[in-house]
């Protein structure tokens, strides 16, 4: 049985779906940025924003483009379907298939692994920015 709130989640075909998402990739970022100052909080919550970060920046670049997409948090699956649609990728995005870990895995399991906060948010950044980009360029086309 399908929950109700998934049922009711926005579909692609909606004309602002692209800026909602852009615009909670952004509040994501800001709180990927303001938790990763702060060394008492945990890897995990800086990690689960950056990689919410990317994924909403890319599926809002794809939801632009009317490119259908599941429901997933597989930055590198997500990634694929714009190169596999010819839309230009960052080659940060490119690599940054490391990220999709952080919005997963460590939301209720322990990892080993330490999180580079500089390079996560390094690369939540270009993802914003990137995303921006194609949405304004789409926009004046």
């Amino acid at each position: 049985m399908r929950c109700v709130r998934v049922a009711s989640l926005p579909r692609p075909e909606e004309p602002q779906l692209p800026h909602r998402l852009l615009r909670k990739a952004r509040s994501d970022l800001n709180a990927a940025r303001a938790l990763a100052d702060d060394p008492g909080q945990g890897d995990d919550v800086v990690g689960f924003h950056v990689q919410q970060t990317v994924e909403k920046s890319v599926k809002a670049v794809l939801a632009s483009r009317d490119i259908d997409y599941p429901r997933t948090h597989d930055i590198d699956f997500l990634v694929r379907q714009l190169v596999k649609h010819d839309v230009p990728v960052p080659d940060d995005l490119l690599e940054a298939r490391w990220v999709s870990m952080w919005g997963v895995f460590t939301r209720y399991d322990d990892l080993e692994t330490v999180l580079d906060r500089t390079a996560a948010i390094d690369v939540a950044t270009v993802a914003i920015e990137w995303a921006h980009s194609a949405l304004v360029a789409e926009s004046s086309e």
